[in-house]
């Protein structure tokens, strides 16, 4: 079971904490609170620190929507590397060979 509350909230922007599992049947249910404060055009943060249970739906959802619809305020280190976009770090250069491609900030 998924539970989301709103822990903070202001005129322009609010902070949605969801505590228990998130996965495909709960999946719905959130990105029907999400679109309903982006309906009123408010930035949206959700604290992950009480999620203790994804399935791969859910880890697709985050990496999908994140930064798109909303931002992580706070999250487990372990949640928080599993749904950061994760990013290529191959290239084929015109041999064929592959090349390490990595830029880090």
């Amino acid at each position: 079971m998924l539970r989301i509350s709103e822990v903070e909230s202001t005129m322009h922007s609010v902070v949605l904490q969801l505590e228990g599992a998130i996965n495909g049947e709960w999946l719905e249910e959130l990105a029907r609170v999400i679109a309903t404060h982006q309906a009123a055009s408010k930035a949206i943060q959700l604290d992950l620190t009480g999620v203790s249970k994804v399935d791969m739906a859910a880890v697709e959802y985050l990496r999908r929507t994140i930064g798109v619809d909303y931002t992580i305020a706070r999250a487990s280190m372990l949640l928080a590397e599993l749904i950061t976009p994760q990013q290529d770090d191959t290239a084929l250069d015109t041999d064929g060979d592959n090349l390490l491609d990595t830029e880090f900030p």
